[in-house]
């Protein structure tokens, strides 16, 4: 009887991590109203190795790092996309967009 109450206490409280845990919140995609160029630009949090990230995209060879801001712009499809935004390791994600300088004389 004894093991029987433990094994349901021991149960009781594992299900009630799992049923209480609120769900990962996505991280927002800053939207660029125009013509993108079908990548976005992932700024990761300071310490965060863009290395790793690389090589976990399938879009790997085409992504281009960027040291100053400790961030990536790369091709990602939407699983990619979302395991992104829930990252604890990203600041921030914006579509890359293009933009356009005109002058006149």
């Amino acid at each position: 009887m004894r093991f029987f109450n433990s094994l349901v206490a021991l149960l009781s409280v594992s299900l009630a991590g799992v049923v209480l845990s609120s769900p990962t919140s996505l991280k927002s995609v800053e939207t660029f109203q125009g013509e993108t160029t079908g990548k976005y630009i992932v700024k990761f949090k300071a310490g965060v190795s863009r290395k790793k990230w690389v090589n976990r995209l399938k879009s790997a060879p085409s992504a281009v790092e960027w040291d100053l801001i400790n961030g990536i712009a790369a091709v990602v499809d939407e699983d990619e996309l979302n395991e992104l935004r829930a990252s604890g390791d990203v600041e921030s994600i914006a579509e890359d967009g293009i933009m356009h300088a005109w002058a006149t004389q």
